[in-house]
C-alpha cells in the first residue's frame, strides 16, 4: 500500500477516534481519545509505565511533574457545539474503562462546579482524565521510591479557562536575552523577569536534583499526606494575578504560591492501571479524592 494512503488512513482514524470515541474499538486508549498509543511489547516497553513505577522498576532518579490550570482549553475546541447532554455522551465511552458512565461523571462535576458552563465541565473532566489524573497517579507511584516534585502552572480562571496545555514551556526554557517572537501564543513570554525566575527553578532541579526558589527548596511531594505546599504541591501563577498566602517568592512579582486545591472533592471512581482491566468487569467501587489534581494511586475500597 502506498505510504500516502497509510498517512490518510492514519489521519482519518485519528479524527474518528477523537470525535467519536469507542471503547470496544479503541480499548483503554479511548480514555485519551486517540487510537495510537505506546504498546507494551515486552521489549522496548516491557511494562506499562505505571506498573513499572509501582514495582520500583522505573529509572532511579528524582522527578519533577505537573500540569497547567487549563490543560483542556485547546482540546475542547474540537467540538464547536456543547451542552451537558452532549458532554455526557462524548465522555461516556472515555470513562467506561474506569467503570463510570458519562452521565455520572458529568453529574459529579456539575455538583462540584455549579458555576461552570457545559464547555467548562467538558474542559474540567477532559483535563483531569487526560492530564491531571495520570500525572498525579504516576507521581504517587514514583514517590514511593524516588523524590518527586509536583507543580501546577497558570492562572485559576473561571470555567477552566486557565493556562493551556504546554503553556509553561516558554518560561521553563527561557534564557536571558533570547528571541521569543517565534513561540506560539500559548507559550508566549509576557514577563521576562517571571520567565527567568521559572527557568531558574527548572535549572536548579536539573543541576541539584531538587527544585529551589529564593525562599528555599521546594518540598518533596508526598502521596501519604494532605495536599498543600508543605507536601510538595507547588502552584506557579503568573505575576499579574498570583494567589495570596505565598509560599516563597520566585523573583520580582513572581511567586511559588500555596497550592489552591487543598480540599479536593471525591469525583472520580478509579484504581491504578494495574487494576483497570479488572475494574471494567467488577462491581467493586473505589474512591479517590480528585479535583483538579487527582490523587489516584493505590485503590482504596469505599
Amino acid at each position: 500500500m502506498p505510504f500516502e494512503k497509510l498517512l490518510i488512513a492514519q489521519r482519518d482514524l485519528c479524527n474518528e477516534s477523537y470525535e467519536k470515541h469507542d471503547f470496544e474499538r479503541d480499548g483503554l486508549a479511548s480514555m485519551l481519545g486517540v487510537p495510537f498509543v505506546p504498546v507494551v511489547d515486552g521489549v522496548s516497553l516491557p511494562l506499562h509505565p505505571e506498573d513499572a513505577a509501582a514495582l520500583g522498576k522505573t529509572a532511579g532518579v528524582p522527578m519533577m511533574i505537573g500540569c497547567t490550570t487549563g490543560e483542556y482549553v485547546t482540546h475542547a475546541t474540537a467540538q464547536p457545539e456543547m451542552d451537558f447532554d452532549l458532554a455526557a455522551r462524548l465522555l461516556h465511552q472515555r470513562v467506561l474503562p474506569l467503570g463510570l458512565s458519562g452521565v455520572e461523571i458529568v453529574g459529579r462535576y456539575r455538583e462540584a462546579l455549579p458555576q461552570h458552563t457545559a464547555r467548562g465541565i467538558w474542559r474540567a473532566v477532559g483535563g483531569d482524565l487526560v492530564f491531571q489524573n495520570p500525572a498525579t497517579r504516576f507521581a504517587r507511584l514514583h514517590a514511593a521510591h524516588q523524590p518527586v516534585y509536583k507543580y501546577l502552572y497558570g492562572l485559576i480562571e473561571p470555567d477552566e479557562l486557565g493556562a493551556p496545555h504546554g503553556a509553561e514551556v516558554g518560561e521553563v526554557w527561557y534564557r536571558q536575552g533570547m528571541d521569543v517572537s517565534h513561540l506560539p501564543a500559548r507559550q508566549a513570554v509576557k514577563d521576562r523577569t517571571f520567565a527567568a525566575a521559572v527557568h531558574k527553578v527548572w535549572v536548579s532541579f536539573i543541576r541539584d536534583a531538587a527544585p529551589g526558589t529564593p525562599a528555599g527548596r521546594w518540598p518533596r511531594y508526598s502521596p501519604h499526606q494532605a495536599t498543600g505546599p508543605a507536601h510538595g504541591e507547588g502552584y506557579i501563577p503568573p505575576p499579574d494575578r498570583s494567589l495570596r498566602r505565598p509560599n516563597g517568592a520566585l523573583g520580582k512579582a513572581a511567586r511559588l504560591a500555596r497550592f489552591p486545591w487543598a480540599e479536593p472533592a471525591p469525583l472520580w471512581t478509579f484504581v491504578s492501571m494495574m487494576e483497570i482491566a479488572d475494574l471494567v468487569q467488577s462491581t467493586s467501587s473505589f474512591r479517590c479524592p480528585n479535583r483538579p489534581m487527582g490523587i489516584i494511586g493505590q485503590s482504596e475500597p469505599v
